[in-house]
């Protein structure tokens, strides 16, 4: 079960997520990094097709291992340029919202 936790102690979130989450469970499943390249080693141009290669196949592997998106309590990303940022997050939030 994951509960989202906050406090009236702090700011709220600015964006789509929480400040802490509490996780009971009895399975783990920890991703790596993945990176914007297709399964035939292209990189698209546009940082938001890199970004939407980079959660399906967060997606794929949520299938792989009995899980979906609800499982998810954690999202580190890593973009090169600040210029990249909002179609990053444009591509994340939608993902979030499905």
């Amino acid at each position: 079960m994951i509960s989202a936790i906050t406090s009236p102690d702090i700011a709220p979130p600015m964006a789509n997520y929480s400040h802490a989450v509490s996780i009971t469970c009895r399975r783990l499943l920890i991703l790596s990094g993945q990176l914007g390249m297709m399964p035939g080693g292209q990189v698209p141009d546009l940082a938001s097709e890199q970004a939407a290669i980079c959660f399906d196949n967060i997606d794929a592997l949520l299938r792989a291992g009995g899980m979906d998106r609800a499982h998810v309590t954690r999202i580190n990303a890593y973009v090169t340029d600040r210029r990249y940022l909002i179609d990053y997050m444009s591509v994340r939030d939608q993902w979030v919202a499905d």
